[in-house]
């Protein structure tokens, strides 16, 4: 719903770009998304893509294991298994197996979102990119960091998606030095573009990289910095405009806006009339929140 009133209200363009004229995605398709990692807000947009694409029902997003304790966000993302993660591999790996275990359970596809880069770009994370790179002996790169390809390797085994989705972000104005992030957001601060390339590489097109998945994402990786470089030169990437089965945005958003209505109002006769004990509840539910969170993991 935000991502919906990002476009409709805050006047956000979302630009989709491509190799492919059209993109169209099977029902029972699983897809695994690898995307930039330029913001703290990128991940909100990746919904504004997914209503374009008609699966913004089914798309989870692998996140920093503190979201979780967020009272109301935290508890819908949990109830709706979004993988969270604590950047140690030893439970990560085992979370994330039994999670993406929950998605091939279903007769429906399933989007998995990921940022292989593992955290957003800065001047102090791309010096640290660049050391490790020059440790390692491999390129350098300006626009994206040295993506960490362990977790990568975990999903493309269990998930076995029917594609992979490689996503590409960009925002005109980092051109001129302003960064998108949450507390623009809080200040009504939006970008006024954004801009998402799109290049997806079916199953088939993946079995000869089966045993070298590593050297598979850090060439994606290479081709994003490419991509990147040309967009900040010229704002705006090469390829085709692309045709989604894009659904109408406002009865998309509207659903979602009553439902958050309805419980607004409900919440303020609540406290209205029993202001103690609705307290007491909400306290209570973050109580047991936290602890379902720390006790039982994702």
């Amino acid at each position: 719903m935000s991502s919906g009133l990002l476009e409709l209200v805050g006047g956000v363009r979302i630009i989709v770009t491509g190799d492919e004229g059209e993109i169209h995605f099977q029902f029972q398709d699983h897809v695994l998304l690898v995307c930039n990692h330029r913001s703290e807000v990128d991940w909100i947009f990746f919904w504004n893509l997914a209503l374009r694409l008609g699966v913004h029902d089914r798309i989870r997003i692998m996140m920093k294991s503190v979201i979780r304790y967020a009272p109301g966000v935290g508890w819908a993302m949990m109830l709706l298994e979004y993988p969270y993660i604590n950047r140690n591999w030893t439970t990560d790996q085992d979370r994330l197996s039994k999670v993406i275990a929950s998605y091939k359970e279903v007769k429906i596809g399933s989007w998995l979102a990921m940022f292989p880069e593992g955290t957003a770009l800065y001047d102090k994370t791309l010096q640290q990119s660049h050391d490790f790179a020059v440790k390692k002996g491999n390129t350098t790169w300006d626009f994206v960091l040295q993506p960490r390809v362990k977790g990568f390797e975990l999903c493309m085994r269990k998930l076995d998606p029917e594609y992979v989705v490689d996503l590409t972000v960009a925002y005109p104005e980092l051109i001129g030095g302003i960064r998108p992030s949450p507390m623009r957001f809080i200040q009504g601060q939006y970008p006024t573009e954004v801009h998402m390339h799109v290049k997806r590489y079916h199953r088939s097109a993946l079995v000869k990289h089966k045993d070298h998945m590593d050297q598979w994402l850090k060439d994606c990786f290479a081709e994003k910095e490419e991509r990147l470089r040309y967009f900040y030169k010229t704002g705006a990437f090469e390829g085709k405009p692309c045709v989604c089965q894009k659904l109408p945005m406002w009865s998309s958003v509207v659903p979602g806006i009553a439902f958050n209505l309805g419980l607004c109002c409900l919440t303020v006769y609540l406290l209205a009339n029993n202001p103690v004990g609705t307290g007491t509840w909400f306290v209570l539910a973050t109580m047991l929140s936290v602890f379902q969170a720390r006790s039982f993991g994702n």
